[in-house]
């Protein structure tokens, strides 16, 4: 039967990661179209918000544009608040180091803009940093300053915040170093306090942590029915927010609950499968306990060679929380163009059912409703054409500044293959008469390869985004030499004679050359036609 439930609420957790797809395509357009820049800071923090606890890739790739955003506007307090999401996306993703650098950062910002409840939260959220590496004392440093912070202001720290539930959130995470540090009396007083001080509707994150954090430490004093209450009440409130990690934490605990009472059986199920949401979440800190819990199964069942393969797989996890510092590789833009195509065909199939049945209603009214009915669609195909030709153009401009940093990039490339293969000459005369043979062979490969293959990816990222460009520009020039072709793709893409320079090894002065003969070939001399607008039609 207890197999039987964990599986049933195993798939309610899983049925639970739908996702609002509506909200999630307006809240994009408004930050590809709004001339409103606060309406496109509002709309980062909730597609961010969206996406925290489910896809950390997606929340760091929101993170790192909205603080660019918050830079091009010269917007401190937006600075403050997108530092702020970097911190918490890189402490959810385990990347502790960077997290708290983040997080200092924006302390140094406040300096100049105050505010007390960001304050807080920042030491609140290093404290938990610390508290992930093991730094105890220093956690705790935090957490009570943050706490001091929290009871020396006599009101809400804005309208919309709940000062028990910040009061409860601190008890919660200075609970949890005193459980570490094997203090369990202190533990569950904190914890105690802070389950006074929330209630389910306001902060039922932080009720889950309390709950979860209760059952666990009933647990490990043996007080299992007291254990298994708490963990229970915990994961059904995570389950009913689609709160994956903690639901996957939660597996865990009832996981190690399990063994201890030895049902060895039902604890390899429940951890098994947590699986496919680690592995949605790509977090190292559930990486980790994942292998630690079949570490600790294996070592139940005898099976000490699959326990120690599981241990050293969590200790490459657990070494990782601390040392490792790189960054999460962002989806490619070819993926992210086809889902973003994906969800554009969702919004316009949602368009024409809407449609459909709106006239299937009008259809019964009067012949005035129907006219009024009809000048609405009008309207609204219209400002909708609008808008999807702003974020195309908007798409289509990124994708040109995409492609002329990637020339850029393949041609810094060029010249450090040049610089190489300079060094390869010099240090060819010093070598004996056979070693020469090969480096000349290597010498000759960088040599040719390397221009071939800049113009080679340059051309198939432009005609990626430019489809029928050259076909169109042949057909009205055919005596256009590939230099010339060449040089036509730099400038539809809005390129000044200096940037074309720099990725032909070229001055300036001999561009501006070829432009001059350029118009000439193309019969736009003595006119007053631009030649970028007169490529721009093709």
């Amino acid at each position: 039967m207890k197999k039987i439930t964990t599986l049933i609420l195993l798939g309610i957790s899983l049925l639970l990661t739908a996702q609002n797809q509506v909200l999630v395509d307006s809240l994009n357009i408004i930050i590809k179209t709004s001339d409103n820049n606060e309406n496109k800071y509002r709309s980062y923090e909730e597609l961010f918000q969206h996406y925290i606890s489910y896809d950390f890739g997606k929340a760091l790739e929101l993170a790192i544009e909205s603080y660019d955003f918050a830079l091009d506007d010269e917007n401190e307090e937006m600075q403050i608040s997108a530092l702020h999401r970097l911190g918490n996306v890189k402490l959810y993703m385990g990347r502790y180091q960077q997290s708290i650098a983040y997080y200092f950062s924006a302390l140094k910002k406040l300096d100049e803009y105050p505010n007390r409840y960001k304050e807080f939260a920042l030491y609140n959220n290093i404290g938990i940093n610390y508290d992930r590496i093991q730094q105890y004392d220093q956690a705790l440093e935090y957490y009570f300053k943050a706490l001091e912070i929290l009871n020396s202001y006599n009101q809400t720290f804005k309208k919309e915040i709940n000062k028990k539930n910040l009061h409860s959130q601190i008890c919660n995470n200075i609970g949890n170093v005193y459980e570490v540090k094997n203090d369990n009396e202190k533990a569950i007083q904190y914890y105690q306090k802070g389950l006074e001080s929330t209630d389910k509707n306001d902060n039922p994150v932080t009720m889950s942590q309390l709950l979860n954090n209760l059952g666990k430490i009933y647990r490990k004093t043996k007080a299992y029915k007291k254990s298994r209450s708490y963990l229970n009440q915990g994961l059904a409130i995570r389950l009913e927010i689609e709160d994956n990690t903690g639901i996957v934490k939660s597996y865990f605990n009832i996981a190690e609950y399990y063994l201890d009472i030895n049902e060895v059986d039902s604890a390899l199920l429940i951890i098994e499968n947590t699986k496919p949401l680690i592995e949605q979440l790509q977090s190292l800190e559930l990486n980790s306990i994942y292998h630690a819990g079949l570490h600790q199964i294996n070592l139940a069942k005898g099976d000490y060679k699959l326990a120690l393969e599981e241990f050293t797989t969590h200790k490459t996890f657990a070494d990782s929380l601390v040392n490792k510092q790189s960054l999460m590789q962002i989806s490619n833009m070819e993926a992210q163009q086809k889902i973003d195509e994906l969800q554009k065909e969702y919004e316009l199939r949602r368009q024409k059912t809407k449609f459909t049945n709106m006239l299937i209603t009008i259809s019964l009214l009067s012949i005035v409703i129907i006219a009024i009915f009809i000048i609405t669609v009008i309207t609204l195909q219209k400002k909708r054409i609008r808008t999807k030709k702003d974020v195309l153009e908007a798409d289509l401009d990124y994708r040109n500044k995409e492609m002329a940093t990637n020339v850029m990039y393949l041609v810094r490339k060029n010249e450090l293959i040049n610089n190489v293969a300079k060094r390869l000459l010099n240090l060819k005369e010093n070598l004996k008469e056979e070693n020469k043979t090969p480096i000349n062979s290597i010498i000759y490969e960088l040599q040719t390869e390397i221009d071939k293959e800049v113009w080679g990816e340059f051309e198939m990222r432009f005609q990626q985004v430019h489809k029928n460009f050259y076909d169109n520009l042949r057909e009205a020039h055919p005596d256009l030499t590939p230099a010339e072709e060449r040089l036509c793709a730099f400038l539809r893409l809005n390129m000044s004679s200096k940037e074309i320079a720099a990725i032909n090894h070229q001055n300036a002065k001999s561009i501006e050359v070829a432009r001059a003969r350029l118009r000439k070939k193309l019969n736009l001399t003595g006119t007053d036609t631009n030649l970028i607008s007169y490529l721009a039609d093709f």
